[in-house]
This record gives structure tokens, sequence and C-alpha cells, in this order.
């Protein structure tokens, strides 16, 4: 075949035009977004190749339940959030009463002041109520939204900055408490405990243990979970620090402290997504508070 004579020939061109035509250029390859899908539990659009939901630690790669999947909707954590509040609500007509029953003890009647078993009783009593309706709460709410995982350098640096942040608190908590005294006469702080280590001993549990566990139970895991889902985290900081220290009605001269106290509690529950490091500042607060009236 003579050279060029195929440039010419008609089959040849069809030939390299359905060549072109069956092979196009082919475009520099596109990075494909990743999947998500939305956690059951908290709602929030997370990777498919991930095993767990980062935010709330929901176990993915499975159906859940049912019932699983109902428990954590938004309406579910309104009517929680509904119910907490009823709650609550009940828990401040305790607290007026006690506090009204403990002005009449102490200041009408001087003979039932605390220095004998009669300054406990009713203490003990009001605490047991609150702790029946803080696990009833428990109960009839469910567990709520829990917070993500926290890395363990976070978590660490959360009790570090806890330290002098109950320290400055105490504080505050002194001096503002020596002021009233000094400006208006008001009492002191709490009520002295009694002698004796089993007065002691049932001080520490009614002042110090009964609470850090039952109010941050309360405040810092169910009203703060309830609430988490649907505001930001400063804001239910904030809230469930009014409502703790409006909880502490029967004492009124203490509520501005104890609003700062929640604060600093609220927060240790934000910055570590649990309840230990809230139980153990209340814990610590409440016993330095008591060892000071021993004194």
């Amino acid at each position: 075949m003579p050279r060029g004579a195929g440039m010419n020939d008609p089959l040849s061109h069809s030939w390299i035009e359905e060549s072109a035509s069956s092979q196009p250029l082919e475009s520099p390859p596109l990075s494909a977004p990743p999947s998500t899908i939305s956690c059951w539990r908290c709602g929030k659009e997370v990777l498919v190749e991930l095993a767990r939901c980062p935010y709330c630690a929901a176990p993915h790669g499975q159906d859940p339940p049912a019932a699983a999947v109902e428990q954590w909707l938004p309406d579910r954590n309104a009517r929680s959030l509904t119910w907490l509040l009823g709650f609550f609500g009940v828990m401040l007509g305790i607290s007026i009463l006690a506090g009204t029953i403990h002005y009449l003890t102490s200041e009408v009647s001087p003979r039932l002041r605390p220095n004998s078993w009669e300054s406990l009783l009713p203490l003990l009593f009001f605490e047991a109520i609150d702790t029946v309706l803080v696990f009833a709460a428990w109960c009839w709410v469910g567990v709520c939204r829990p917070e993500p995982r926290r890395s363990w350098l976070r978590r660490l640096a959360a009790w570090a900055i806890a330290i002098p942040g109950l320290a400055m608190v105490l504080a505050l908590n002194f001096f503002y408490h020596h002021a009233l005294r000094h400006w208006i006469g008001a009492a002191g702080i709490e009520r002295a405990p009694l002698d004796g280590y089993a007065a002691l001993a049932t001080s520490i549990f009614a002042i110090c243990l009964q609470p850090a566990i039952v109010e941050e139970l309360f405040f810092r895991h169910l009203m703060f979970g309830a609430l988490r889902s649907l505001v930001r985290g400063h804001t239910v900081v904030w809230v469930t620090s009014v409502m703790f220290a409006a909880a502490h009605v029967g004492a009124p001269l203490s509520m501005p402290v104890l609003l700062v106290l929640g604060a600093l509690l609220g927060y240790a529950r934000l910055a570590t997504g649990r309840l230990h490091l809230p139980i153990v500042l209340h814990f610590v607060h409440n016993g330095v508070v008591l060892w000071a009236t021993m004194r």
C-alpha cells in the first residue's frame, strides 16, 4: 500500500470518527461527598462508616429498637422537660415549707434552736421527700440525651480548672455571708452540727452527700439533658443555675452565691460530659461550709 494512500480512503475516515466518538475524553475524577446518615438517638448527621455517633455515642450499623428511637425524638425531650418542670415546682414548694419550719423553730421558738436531734429531723424528712421526687422523675422521664464523648485530656483539664474555681466560689461564699452578718445581722452559713459521731455522720449525709447526689442528678442530668436538645450549652448552664438557686428559696439570702455555684457545676458538667466532677465539687463545697460551722 503506497504511503498516504489510506489518508484519502473514506473507510479510514469513518473508522477514525467512530473511534473518536466511542472514546470521549476523560474528565478528572471528582471526589464524592462523604455519605452521612441521621443518628437515631440525637438526630445529628454523622458519617456512615462510623460505628458510633461522635455526639451521643449511639451504636450504628444495626436497627435500633423502636422504643429506643422513640425515646430520643425531639417531642420526647419536650415532654420530658414539661414533666421535669412539674417536679421542680413541687420541689420549690417543699423548699418554701422547709424554710418556713426552720425559721419558726430557730427564731420563734428558741428552745428548739439547733442543739439537739430536733434540728436534724426536719432536714432529713424534707430531704427524703426530695430524694423520692427526684428518683420518681428519673424513672418517669427516663435517660436524657447524653453529652458527646470528651477526650481524656479535656476531662483532665476540666478537673484541674475546677479546683481553683471551687476555691473562688468558697471565698465568695464566706465573704458574702460575713458581709450579711456585718451589715444586716443575718445568721451564719447553714446550721451548726451536733456533738457526737452519730450526729456528725448524719450532718455529713444530710448536708454534703445527699444534696451532691440528688440535686446533681436532677439539675445537671435530667434538667440539663432535657434542655440540651433545645438550647445551646451556655444557656443550659445558666438556666439550670437559676433553677438550682431557686430550689433553695427556703434560704433566700444564700441564693446569689448558690447561683454562682450552680454555674460552676454546670460548666463542669458541660466540660466533662459526665456527672462525676459536679458531684465531687458539690460535696466538697458543702463539706467545707459544714466544717466552717464546726469551728
